[in-house]
C-alpha cells in the first residue's frame, strides 16, 4: 500500500487534467480522495474503498471500481459464484461483475458524451456498484448456505 498517497500539492503532482477535476470535485462533496502510482484517484464512500480511473487522461472513457476484490475462497464452488453474478447483473443491470481466477471484478463503465459529463453520473454509478455488490453477496451467501 506504499503506493498509495495521500494528496498534497507539496507531495503530489496531479498527472492530468482529468484526475485533477476529479481531486477537486471529491474533496468539494467532502470526501478525502488520493492518488496512486498510475494517476487513478482513490477514495472512501461510507466505509468502502473505490477507484475512479483517471490514468488515461480520457474522463468520456469512465470506469469506476470497487475496492478490494471479491476474492473466491478455494473452497467455494465457480457455479455458486457465477450464479450469483448472473443473479447480480440481473436485479442491477449497470455495471459488471467479472469472474477472473481468484477473484471477482466489480465496475461500472460508461462512454460519454463529453469530458464533463463524469459529474453527473459519479453518484448513480456508486449507488449502482453498491447495488451490485450487496445482491453478489447477498445471493453467494443464500446459495451457499
Amino acid at each position: 500500500m506504499d503506493d498509495l498517497l495521500p494528496y498534497s500539492p507539496e507531495t503530489h503532482v496531479l498527472w492530468n487534467s482529468y484526475a485533477t477535476a476529479a481531486m477537486s470535485f471529491l474533496i468539494e462533496e467532502g470526501l478525502e480522495p488520493w492518488l496512486d502510482e498510475e494517476a487513478d484517484v482513490l477514495f472512501r464512500h461510507e466505509d468502502e474503498l473505490y477507484v475512479l480511473a483517471t490514468h488515461t487522461a480520457d474522463a468520456q472513457a469512465f470506469q469506476l471500481v470497487h475496492l478490494p476484490l471479491f476474492f473466491i475462497p478455494g473452497n467455494l464452488s465457480r457455479l455458486l459464484v457465477h450464479e450469483a453474478v448472473a443473479y447480480a447483473q440481473q436485479q442491477v443491470r449497470v455495471g459488471r461483475l467479472i469472474v477472473l481466477e481468484t477473484h471477482v471484478n466489480i465496475e461500472v463503465t460508461h462512454l460519454l458524451p463529453n469530458q464533463d459529463a463524469w459529474r453527473s453520473v459519479l453518484w448513480k454509478s456508486l449507488d449502482a456498484l453498491v447495488a451490485l455488490r450487496r445482491a453478489f453477496q447477498s445471493r453467494l451467501e443464500m446459495a451457499a448456505n
